[in-house]
């Protein structure tokens, strides 16, 4: 028996496909910064990012939003955000993610992510290391 027929590999339309992502990413950040107080759509912004493997970014994004109290975030964010935390190989520790659920439970549209991080925060043994966390 023959193999079955492999089509050659295009570089030049995986590019483009990249570019296209990129694109649609541009937009949706476009659209996520003009609507800050729109949380699904800084948590889809957020899902988008790590979906397309920029886990970092998500972190860098999650950090600024949670940092002056601007911008909307809940619970999907709060998972977004510790998944990538995780992903980037950094440490969750309690103390951290207790200081900013603490910010984020005053702020309108962000109880939800404020009991996520405090959840995961106790799940991380009130600071003693790393945690694993399910998503």
């Amino acid at each position: 028996p023959h193999p079955p027929f492999a089509y050659p590999t295009r570089p030049f339309t995986e590019g483009l496909t990249e570019s296209l992502r990129n694109l649609t990413l541009k937009a949706l950040e476009r659209s996520a910064d003009r609507a800050p107080r729109d949380a699904p759509l800084q948590s889809s912004f957020l899902r988008r990012l790590a979906e397309s493997g920029h886990h970092d970014a998500v972190v860098q994004r999650f950090e600024y939003m949670t940092g002056d109290g601007t911008y909307a975030v809940d619970d999907v964010a709060a998972r977004e955000y510790v998944d990538a935390l995780l992903r980037t190989g950094r440490p969750l520790r309690a103390r951290p993610l207790e200081q900013l659920a603490a910010r984020l439970e005053g702020a309108p549209g962000s109880a939800g992510a404020a009991e996520g991080l405090r959840s995961v925060a106790l799940q991380c043994g009130g600071g003693q290391g790393a945690a694993r966390v399910a998503a």
